[in-house]
């Protein structure tokens, strides 16, 4: 039954309804009243968890609870929103208490648009597959490495150092380093630094703690540091793996929010998680 359907028998029920006696029948028509209400899709509660880690690369858990008895129904990360949503499209609501609940936004793309998928989407999924491709090449070259046994090591390194070189060149040729999407850098397997949400409450956190603090003795000042956490919002940190094909003159931020130009050699390649402490900003117009 649609909504419209659903509300007009509501409606009807109600208008109808005993002004008085009929105790048991008044009975039967409200809980047919709460039935009918319950396919009318309400939003879920989303509950957010405090603390993820950010290294995991896939923001932060969100918990959809039932807006009618509070059931926990399904979980998902923040990272599954940004691409689309990650709700299978057939979960229509409460299996506890029945009520209708609208997950739309929340859906695959796949769901939403059904068998067409855009243009956009179209061209990640063919970046995605040379990914793959070049990724497969070099995992069964480095494989050779460690499976010929004959290969001296002065032999494996050499052999390893040109088959990484040769990789890097392929990967080179499908990456726009000046129009790189939020979809691209995930397939290429860039790590979100943090969420502006996140970034919003460590400001916050800042300004209430910044009197005495070490910071402050150290004469830097409140306003410089607000401006280089805002500068961190959005920036996705570069995995190791890349940085010797990024492009001489690529701006970078790092997680202190310095700004740099990228010269070949003028920023620190220690890593946490296979990330070093620089990224850059994905096109967001893609």
């Amino acid at each position: 039954m649609d909504e419209k359907k659903v509300r007009d028998a509501i409606e009807t029920i109600k208008s109808n309804y005993p002004t008085s006696g009929y105790y048991m029948l008044c009975e039967a028509l409200d809980a047919a009243i709460e039935a009918l209400e319950k396919q009318l899709p309400k939003k879920p509660i989303i509950k957010t968890e405090k603390e993820v880690p950010r290294t995991h690369n896939l923001g932060r858990l969100l918990r959809f609870h039932c807006p009618s008895c509070g059931r926990f129904i399904v979980g998902m990360y923040e990272t599954d929103v940004e691409r689309g949503g990650g709700i299978a499209n057939s979960l229509k609501g409460c299996s506890a208490c029945l009520q209708a609940i609208d997950f739309s936004e929340y859906y695959t793309r796949e769901c939403v648009d059904g068998d067409k998928l855009n243009e956009n989407l179209v061209e990640a999924n063919e970046m995605k597959k040379e990914i793959i491709n070049c990724l497969t090449w070099y995992a069964n070259r480095v494989a050779e490495t460690v499976q010929y046994e004959t290969w001296s090591d002065e032999y494996a390194r050499k052999e390893l150092k040109k088959t990484t070189h040769t990789f890097l060149e392929e990967l080179k040729n499908h990456i726009d380093w000046d129009n790189l999407s939020d979809e691209e850098c995930k397939e290429l397997r860039f790590c979100r630094w943090d969420t502006d949400e996140g970034i919003d409450e460590e400001i916050e956190a800042l300004k209430a703690g910044w009197e005495g603090s070490c910071a402050q003795k150290e004469g830097q000042s409140l306003d410089e540091r607000i401006v280089a956490l805002e500068r961190t919002k959005g920036i996705r940190l570069i995995p190791l793996y890349l940085l010797p094909i990024v492009p001489i003159g690529t701006e970078l931020t790092s997680i202190g929010g310095e700004v740099v130009k990228y010269g070949g050699g003028n920023i620190d390649k220690d890593i946490r998680f296979g990330y070093i402490a620089y990224g850059i900003k994905p096109n967001s117009e893609i």
